[in-house]
């Protein structure tokens, strides 16, 4: 048998064992799903049972989140800016732990703000 041969030969076997929907729209439905894809279509199910349907954002709200978290992020780097500067002129470290901790806290409260504005965003459909 020559190579040409052999290498027909080859083929035509394993077109014989390619499942039967090989071809269809989605080539990718007898492929392995990731752990992510496992876990969202979990999720799906659990809100489909509990009847949370899921809305697509219109572009107005996509517009107002983009810019909730465009302001979150300027008063983020305003506030550490204010940080880096009242850092440089304390030696005392309890004054600088104190520093420190309003920081935190204040990073704290603009990321719940930002969250929960966003989800007020998103709730108003």
């Amino acid at each position: 048998m020559s190579l040409r041969g052999f290498r027909l030969q080859r083929e035509s076997r394993a077109a014989d064992r390619r499942p039967a929907d090989c071809g269809t729209t989605d080539p990718m439905s007898d492929a392995p799903k990731s752990a992510l894809e496992l876990v969202m279509e979990r999720l799906r199910k659990k809100d489909a049972e509990a009847g949370v349907s899921e809305t697509p954002l219109t572009d107005p709200q996509r517009a107002a989140i983009a810019e909730a978290r465009s302001v979150y992020e300027a008063r983020v780097a305003e506030r550490r800016i204010m940080h880096q500067s009242a850092m440089l002129s304390v030696m005392d470290p309890e004054e600088r732990q104190r520093l420190e901790d309003a920081l935190r806290r204040d990073l704290e409260r603009f990321e719940s703000d930002r969250e929960s504005k966003v989800r007020r965003i998103r709730e108003s459909a």
